[in-house]
């Protein structure tokens, strides 16, 4: 029950950690690369905070992490939050 707890704490986080890095990293195509920034910092508190890793593996931490990042950004683009720039003449 504590992960489950955990994981919804993390959400609010995580929802702006997608929307500094989209408003930060404006390039189209960059999907990847805010990803792979993302799970930097996720490592980096992951690395740094005691409590999480008492409440699971770091594998597991990211995975579940990743995850939400992607549903949120799935979301965002469904609901035209996220706007996707015009490919350069």
């Amino acid at each position: 029950m504590n992960i489950l707890i955990t994981i919804i704490k993390l959400i609010p986080s995580l929802i702006q950690l997608v929307q500094s890095l989209e408003g930060t990293v404006i390039q189209s195509g960059a999907g990847k690369a805010k990803l792979a920034i993302a799970q930097e910092v996720l490592t980096a508190a992951y690395d740094e905070s005691g409590g999480i890793a008492k409440e699971m593996p770091k594998e597991k931490w990211l995975t579940i992490a990743t995850s939400l990042i992607c549903k949120v950004v799935g979301i965002f683009n469904l609901h035209g939050i996220f706007k996707k720039s015009a490919a350069p003449a």
